[in-house]
């Protein structure tokens, strides 16, 4: 049968938590059909798993039968703990699936925040426009105290005393937006795969809850 990519356009990141790589399965879970989702959320497929191969895992679509692989880190939380207890041929305990569960969300955490620099941005550009608008609020001080009061606790004052000072003031207004400007275009590229993991990640703490109570 044919192979195709699935999931939707691939990605060049690999995810933490890794599935041992080899040609077979120690057991056939051929029979069990179950649906299958990406790490957004946003691609599902019915089928059952066929075998795991150094690329991917090979899945059976079970609307024509194709077979697809799909790499190990675009799959769910829960169904990376379904993959690795077939992989390790063990049933669905209580105890191994708890701890898979922990190990496999806290390794999924750790790869949230994108790559390091983009750390270090959301956590710099927004002190740099802090110390921006103080920087205009020391400045309206040192022209008048009532300037300063004014500026500090009447909305929009800050900006006009900008608008009059625009020499002395206007650039740092204009690094302020900037700083904040792209302190919150990074967050909206974190904002849909933080969300789809909290989804995720509420869903496995349910079925982990339900067999903590069983």
């Amino acid at each position: 049968m044919a192979q195709s990519p699935a999931f939707g356009p691939e990605d060049a990141t690999n995810g933490n938590a890794s599935m041992a790589t080899s040609n077979r399965l120690p057991v056939d879970p051929a029979t069990q059909v179950r649906e299958w989702r990406d790490n957004t959320g946003n691609y599902r497929i019915t089928g059952t798993l066929k075998s795991d191969k150094p690329e991917g895992v090979v899945l059976v679509k079970e609307q024509d039968g194709q077979s697809i692989i799909v790499p190990y880190h675009r799959f769910s939380v829960r169904d990376k703990i379904y993959l690795n207890l077939v992989h390790d041929n063990q049933e669905y305990s209580r105890d191994r699936m708890q701890a898979l569960g922990t190990e496999i969300v806290n390794a999924e955490l750790s790869g949230q925040s994108g790559p390091p620099w983009r750390r270090w941005a959301l956590l710099l550009l927004p002190v740099l426009g802090i110390i921006c608008g103080v920087t205009i609020l020391v400045q309206a001080f040192r022209r008048h105290i009532l300037w300063g009061l004014a500026t500090l606790f009447i909305p929009f004052v800050y900006f006009i005393f900008v608008l009059v000072n625009v020499r002395e003031s206007g650039k740092y207004l204009f690094y302020q937006v900037l700083c904040f400007g792209a302190a919150a275009y990074l967050v909206t590229l974190e904002l849909p795969q933080t969300l789809s993991f909290l989804q995720q990640l509420i869903e496995v703490s349910g079925e982990l809850g339900m067999l903590k109570r069983a």
